[in-house]
């Protein structure tokens, strides 16, 4: 009940830890199993033993249809964000044990009339067509708040919708209204596909996309020190196979005999914990004020010209 789980097209069962009631509606066409409560699990400790520890079963060691390599890709996020799987995350591997120290970053930038950023997705806001279905997505509960990485998605499916006449299944989520097309499923429409995505990346209509998407205002990165370590030890393997252990896993591994060389070709072990509970914070501040700026200009003015204004 502590994961939300649910399919994704690129890399299959995806589960999502510490997330918010909303994560779900993110992904509302998918499957979901598990509950949560809607309240986010909070730290008193950093370190390596204050965070969290999972053993992870990536399937047998014969089954690697379909697969170049083997271990799982893994994200560190904010709750509010929905990540893309092919963009984002990194790979942990099988038989190693992935340790992660997290350490939080904040960045606040000023929206108008100092940049064109999204401050609050509204409806003040939906200035063209892409913005408007951003806007959509979040009061139809499939998107929790503006992204710019979403808005580009958004963008793309769009125009790759209408030059094929069919919808790309692996952005399903995101839901269209104006664009009823059926998925596209055959070779041609497969192929046309590939040719959407080439020519949109190399004409000016991802430039288009970009100015169409602002960057957000506020946005909060995670930095990840990565290190690694060998897994299992000759002593973790051998404590597996005692008869009063704690584990159980014969029923995962579908034999008794759970050796040091099946665990390192099926299993990994990953540690995400706070480095520190530091965090870094970038925040933009005008140069001058208006106040300031409209002394600078009478105390200019009066110089040049030798006028005072009481």
């Amino acid at each position: 009940s502590d994961f939300y789980s649910f399919h994704d097209y690129n890399f299959g069962n995806c589960f999502r830890f510490n997330g918010l009631d909303t994560d779900a509606q993110a992904y509302s066409d998918y499957s979901y199993t598990g509950s949560s409560s809607g309240e986010v699990r909070k730290l008193k400790k950093p370190g390596f033993r204050n965070g969290l520890s999972l053993e992870l079963y990536t399937g047998p060691p014969d089954d690697v249809a379909f697969r170049v390599n083997t271990g799982i890709r893994f994200f560190v996020h904010n709750q509010s964000i929905v990540p893309i799987t092919l963009e984002d995350g990194m790979i942990a591997p099988v038989g190693m044990q992935t340790n992660i120290g997290i350490q939080r970053k904040f960045i606040s930038r000023l929206p108008k009339p100092y940049s064109n950023c999204i401050d609050k997705l509204d409806e003040s806001t939906t200035m063209n067509e892409n913005l408007r279905q951003m806007y959509r997505l979040k009061r139809e509960g499939h998107l929790y708040e503006y992204q710019q990485n979403i808005c580009m998605k958004v963008c793309y499916k769009m125009y790759a919708d209408r030059a094929c006449e069919c919808t790309d299944i692996s952005l399903r989520h995101l839901r269209v209204n104006e664009l009823n097309y059926s998925n596209c499923l055959s070779k041609e429409q497969l192929e046309c596909l590939k040719s959407a995505d080439t020519d949109f990346f190399n004409s000016t209509k991802s430039d288009e996309c970009i100015a169409m998407c602002p960057a957000e205002c506020n946005v909060v990165k995670y930095d990840l020190k990565v290190s690694m370590s060998d897994y299992p030890t000759k002593w973790y393997a051998e404590l597996m196979n005692e008869p009063t252990r704690a584990f159980a896993l014969e029923e995962i591994y579908s034999t008794e005999n759970i050796t040091e060389e099946l665990i390192k070709k099926t299993t990994l072990m990953l540690n995400i914990n706070y480095d520190s509970f530091n965090y870094e914070q970038l925040t933009e501040v005008p140069a001058i004020s208006f106040e300031t700026l409209l002394a600078n200009v009478g105390g200019n003015f009066g110089l040049f010209t030798g006028a005072s204004l009481l």
